[in-house]
């Protein structure tokens, strides 16, 4: 799980990428009505988010309450962490059985983050200070009816490199519903570092059987490095 997607799939980067969303609300276009406020006020409660990579088959879940993060790569690999409980299970295809060991002490649930609203105002501030040139706009996305925010600026630490972040936010739930990344190099070449689809559902799996792992398959203590 360490191409850029799967990375992105990790609860703190799903944060980080919703949040750089946000930043693009300081913008505003003809036709355009949702605020930042009302963004802040749907995202208030949400417990639960499920991330789909569109371009391969990774999804991962997050819950706020119970403090859970869930993987499934495109091999069918499942990484589930409990932080709760304070323990990481892996399964594979190929393996019978699902090995657990504790999560390490450094690891932080979503980043440090206990809701995405503190997301918000974590990376509002700091990306307020990029100058990213920003632009809004009425669309769809999947044939909802959404606004097309867009940032853009240049990479602060890749000097003549910029990055681009489009997000889709439904225009009647108030919630990201899509995001686009993309990053050009200084020669030219562009590269889609993520492109996903959110959704928030009231529950998610609550343990690695319910995100897909036979029930078959006994937990085991993981293999000592």
């Amino acid at each position: 799980m360490k191409n850029s997607v799967i990375r992105l799939a990790t609860a703190a980067a799903i944060i980080v990428a919703v949040m750089v969303g946000m930043y693009v609300l300081t913008g505003s276009a003809g036709g355009t009505s949702i605020t930042i406020a009302q963004v802040r006020q749907a995202m208030h409660d949400i417990d639960w988010v499920h991330m789909t990579n569109k371009t391969g088959k990774e999804v991962a879940w997050c819950s706020f309450g119970s403090r859970i993060q869930a993987l499934v790569d495109g091999e069918g690999k499942i990484v589930f962490f409990d932080f709760n409980a304070g323990k990481r299970q892996v399964w594979n295809p190929s393996s019978d059985a699902i090995y657990e060991s504790p999560i390490e002490e450094t690891r932080q649930f979503a980043g440090g983050i206990s809701r995405i609203t503190e997301g918000v105002d974590r990376m509002f501030d700091s990306l307020e200070q990029e100058g990213w040139n920003v632009t809004k706009e009425l669309g769809t996305y999947e044939g909802k009816k959404v606004e097309v925010w867009a940032a853009s600026g240049p990479k602060k630490d890749k000097p003549g490199n910029s990055c681009a972040v489009t997000m889709y936010v439904d225009v009647q739930t108030k919630l990201p519903v899509g995001i686009l990344d993309v990053m050009e190099g200084s020669n030219g070449t562009t590269q889609v570092r993520a492109e996903a689809r959110f959704e928030y559902p009231a529950t998610g799996p609550a343990n690695i059987y319910e995100a897909g792992a036979p029930k078959s398959a006994p937990i085991k203590p993981a293999p000592s490095e």
